[in-house]
């Protein structure tokens, strides 16, 4: 039978009221019009299980001004050590005219900290080393966390700073002096007007990029702002007391990031490129960008529910669905990510062609729809409502589900935004992953 639309919104009130947990189904008290005391409505828990991902491949390719350099060592008991190495090169962004009576004065290296993941307190400085690239990064291609180019063993520069815990809402400017070599160099051929300078394309045949190397171990990961990275040459008459700047920045360029996982030790262990999917041996739920490995939730018990009701000839309306994760901050002080995005997967295990990025730097596979605007498919976000869960409401999602509309898929891979590009990572006991739904019965 069908309700009208104003016993429907009471219908939904009152059941707003019933915020409890069980294990079975509930029946619930509420004072319906008599007029349909055939629909019986019900609360129900149901755990959801899961699998842990290691993608085949993350497209570490940086192609947004939320993306970031990452530069680290980071080491954990849960998740063990995660290194990155961060690749790039540069465009002429400022082709200032040099005269003949200017003169070189020095070449720096200007770079923003807008990432840190690791204890609020780091116990060290980190160094990192700038080095040349002695071979091109590929334009014509995307650059995984495996990927990386070959470069000089002599740094042409290094820096030893403390990072802010609070570096995301706090950035800091970091300047790194670079070699004079390379700068007069540089200089040289900007005051000849050598063909090297007289493009993108040529300048990076040229100087073909940097790579930036951690030199110190440490227990957190620092990210730098690509938009906002540049290599200044500095040059001056000699009576001036203000130098002029030749500009390098990351325009028509390509940037990725270099990363690598040990679990050795961890209830991770078995789970890597190889084996591709499994368990943690403690049973919890592990995410962590970057690296690629990400839980995937698998939402059969709730066709199941759904078939067992309909097989007694009943059938089921869906008035609540909501997706809860708790969260427990396992080994690192950093805060969790802001919100999870859900993305169906083609296959049991998830590809590098499952997660393609178009040309706006956005993961093109469809995702859960947003419950609360239009059953198109998009990315939803599983926000983080306070500091110890995530929460969904996606009713219509999982009456359209159960209902088996056609393109539903029941398993989804559960992301971080950016995950290409940072560290972020959570982990949280196996039965803190449920789905908490109010429900009726139609005879």
């Amino acid at each position: 039978m069908n309700l009208p639309d104003k016993r429907r919104s009471g219908l939904a009130m009152l059941l707003a009221l019933f915020l409890f947990a069980c294990e079975s189904d509930q029946e619930l008290n509420l004072p319906l019009d008599p007029n349909i005391a055939n629909l019986n409505t019900y609360y129900k828990e149901i755990k959801l299980p899961f699998t842990l991902i290691q993608l085949d491949s993350v497209n570490t390719t940086v192609n947004n001004k939320e993306e970031k350099l990452l530069i680290g060592n980071y080491t954990s008991e849960g998740f063990g050590k995660v290194s990155a190495t961060s690749f790039t090169d540069f465009s002429i962004t400022n082709r200032e005219t040099i005269s003949e009576s200017d003169n070189f004065d020095s070449l720096a290296l200007i770079m923003v900290n807008n990432y840190y993941h690791g204890p609020a307190m780091p116990a060290q400085p980190q160094t990192l080393a700038i080095h040349q690239l002695t071979q091109n990064i590929a334009h014509d291609k995307s650059h995984y966390q495996f990927d990386r180019v070959p470069f000089d063993a002599t740094p042409l520069g290094t820096l030893t700073f403390m990072p802010d815990s609070k570096a995301t809402t706090s950035p800091d400017t970091l300047h790194i002096a670079l070699s004079n070599t390379l700068g007069q160099d540089l200089f040289n051929k900007a005051k000849s007007k050598a063909t090297e300078m007289s493009n993108d394309s040529l300048f990076q045949i040229y100087f073909k990029g940097v790579a930036f190397v951690p030199q110190s171990e440490n227990d957190y990961m620092t990210g730098f702002a690509p938009t906002q990275m540049r290599m200044v040459m500095y040059y001056s008459e000699p009576n001036d007391t203000i130098p002029s700047t030749y500009t390098f920045a990351l325009g028509a360029t390509v940037t990725f990031n270099h990363i690598t996982y040990n679990r050795t030790g961890t209830p991770i262990v078995g789970i890597d490129s190889s084996t591709r999917s499994g368990s943690a041996a403690n049973g919890n739920f592990y995410l962590q960008s970057g690296t690629g490995l990400a839980p995937q939730l698998d939402f059969q018990p709730l066709e199941n529910f759904a078939d067992s009701i309909r097989e007694a000839g009943q059938n089921l309306l869906f008035n609540s669905v909501e997706l809860g994760i708790g969260f427990a901050k396992a080994d690192s002080a950093s805060s969790p990510p802001q919100e999870l995005r859900g993305f169906y997967t083609a296959m049991e295990v998830p590809d590098r062609f499952t997660f393609s990025l178009d040309n706006q730097g956005q993961i093109s596979s469809p995702g859960l729809f947003d419950d609360n605007v239009t059953q198109n498919l998009s990315a939803s976000s599983i926000r983080l409502m306070d500091l110890s869960s995530y929460k969904l409401q996606m009713s219509r999602y999982m009456q359209a589900l159960t209902n088996k509309t056609t393109g539903f898929q029941n398993k989804v891979l559960l992301l971080a935004p950016n995950f290409e590009s940072s560290l972020d990572q959570l982990t949280t006991p196996a039965d803190s992953v449920k789905l908490k739904i109010y429900y009726s019965i139609l005879k």
